[in-house]
């Protein structure tokens, strides 16, 4: 995006100056990464004050001319993380002739000059006194590697931003948190709006990526190459998505299983404009570019591929559990329903002889009632 109100000549001139301050800081910190850790030089040298403030304190203790101490306000100076102006005061102040004379202090002295200039030499100071030493930002040392990023880091920040409006560099990162910050495209809307420097699908921009990011690290959008209504609104942490939908394959209310697909159309894949415009391969350039938009579809593609397959074997396995349940029923069933027809025809054969048998003798009976009465005597 161009900086209102800025020229583009201005806009071409702070970029140089970019580089360039960018090109100091790498300079400034592979001369820091050769020649030792400043952090590591300035510990040493924060001991060495505490050994010098703790050797004033021993040389005062030894005086019966309180003229010739070193005051309180230069020992509690010393005391403190700023403690470069007690070192100069105390340098500066009449007692130094007295207290140079003192083996102690001199020898602490010593030892503070010295990790003074092992810290120069690290490149984080180099050359600087001990008053600028002390200082950060705007007021670091000048070629120290902490001026250097100021610089870099203002130059950046002009370039940026023109009236509350951020601008995209090449290589850099724009980062906002879910505050008050935003950023506004020149209508006054919340957005970031990319131009592409070549002819094609408004968002056909080869190695550009944009994503959106939540709390958790989870990446809720991304886009790269072609950058065509892109959009995502962040939603509250537990709500689910709207396109998923939940198939229930149990008799329990936790036996379900949820599928959500993504948008497929031409338009999501970047492989169609808003207006229809296809994909421009009449460059190498921009045949590079749909290149890296085939294939970030292809591999879209893919991935719901997987999806798909994933749902379809674990439906495949619920139908095959449910078809095995269905069954073991059914014989369950059979088993109390069903008669023994083995058992049904003895008893049924069983029954028809008794019955034949006592309709025989009641044939019998019958025919001879005297029989029967002399059966009877």
């Amino acid at each position: 995006m161009k900086a209102e109100g800025k020229t583009d000549t201005q806009i071409a001139t702070a970029k140089t100056t970019i580089i360039n301050k960018k090109a100091t800081v790498d300079d400034k910190l592979t001369e820091l990464k050769r020649t030792g850790t400043a952090a590591d030089a300035k510990a040493a040298l924060d001991e060495a004050v505490k050994g010098l403030k703790g050797a004033l304190e021993a040389y005062n203790a030894t005086q019966t001319d309180s003229a010739k101490d070193v005051s309180a306000a230069n020992l509690a100076a010393l005391a403190q993380d700023d403690y470069f102006t007690g070192l100069e005061n105390v340098a500066a102040s009449g007692v130094y002739t007295n207290i140079s004379g003192d083996t102690g202090v001199t020898n602490a002295m010593k030892a503070v000059s010295d990790a003074m200039s092992a810290w120069n030499g690290t490149g984080y100071a180099s050359g600087a006194s001990a008053t600028n030493l002390s200082k950060s930002g705007s007021d670091a040392a000048a070629g120290s590697a902490e001026k250097a990023q100021y610089d870099y880091d203002t130059a950046l920040a002009d370039y940026r931003t023109n009236g509350g409006k951020a601008h995209l560099l090449t290589g850099s990162q724009v980062g906002y948190a879910a505050s008050d910050d935003a950023v506004y495209t020149a209508s006054g809307q919340k957005a970031i709006t990319v131009t592409a420097n070549t002819a094609g699908i408004g968002g056909q921009i080869s190695g550009f990526n944009i994503s959106i990011t939540d709390s958790q690290g989870n990446v809720k959008k991304s886009a790269n190459a072609a950058l065509d209504a892109f959009g995502e609104t962040i939603r509250a942490q537990n709500k689910s998505d709207d396109n998923a939908i939940s198939l229930q394959v149990g008799a329990s209310a936790n036996q379900s299983i949820k599928v959500g697909l993504t948008d497929m159309r031409a338009e999501a894949l970047g492989l169609q404009g808003a207006d229809g415009t296809k994909l421009n391969i009449s460059t190498q350039t921009k045949a590079n570019a749909a290149i890296n938009v085939l294939d970030n579809a292809i591999q879209k593609a893919l991935d719901q591929q997987t999806t798909i397959g994933s749902v379809e074997s674990r439906l495949e396995y619920t139908s095959s559990n449910l078809t095995t349940a269905s069954e073991n029923v059914q014989a369950s069933e059979s088993t109390i329903r069903d008669a023994d027809m083995a058992k049904e025809m003895m008893q049924y054969t069983k029954n028809n002889v008794l019955l034949q048998a006592a309709q025989s003798m009641l044939a019998q009976a019958n025919q001879s009632s005297s029989n029967v009465l002399s059966l009877l005597q």
